[in-house]
């Protein structure tokens, strides 16, 4: 707390949020940086894991998202890192499901009157 008070040309923060006023202010070295952001990775990563809970006190026990949000505010992550490691996720959960739909040809609607089944539409014209 006296580095904040003396020595700091930063507003002392609150005691959970210590680093990550540190980082957004780039006084860190780059190992404090590089081990800060292994270690906000690893919490990221963790809330995603299967069963995760985070114990917000006594007997409460919170799941899914409200258990993720709670666990970001407790490692001090920081919201620009948590948008964008979000973003990350979302792409590469969609990347699959994309792929599929590229590689998978589109089938023409039959029309009621017709008994024979349509022709998938392969993008050549005969």
């Amino acid at each position: 707390m006296a580095w904040w008070r003396f020595e700091a040309d930063l507003d002392y923060p609150g005691r959970n949020f210590e680093r990550s006023a540190l980082f957004g202010a780039g006084v860190l070295a780059e190992d404090e940086r590089e081990e800060l952001l292994a270690h906000w990775r690893r919490e990221f990563e963790r809330a995603y894991g299967p069963n995760f809970f985070h114990c917000a006190g006594p007997g409460k026990f919170l799941h899914g998202t409200a258990a993720r949000h709670a666990h970001f505010r407790w490692a001090d992550l920081p919201r620009a890192l948590l948008v964008k490691w979000t973003l990350e996720r979302r792409r590469r959960a969609r990347r699959p499901r994309d792929a599929a739909l590229r590689l998978r040809p589109a089938i023409m609607p039959s029309s009621p009157s017709s008994t024979r089944p349509a022709m998938p539409v392969t993008g050549i014209v005969p």
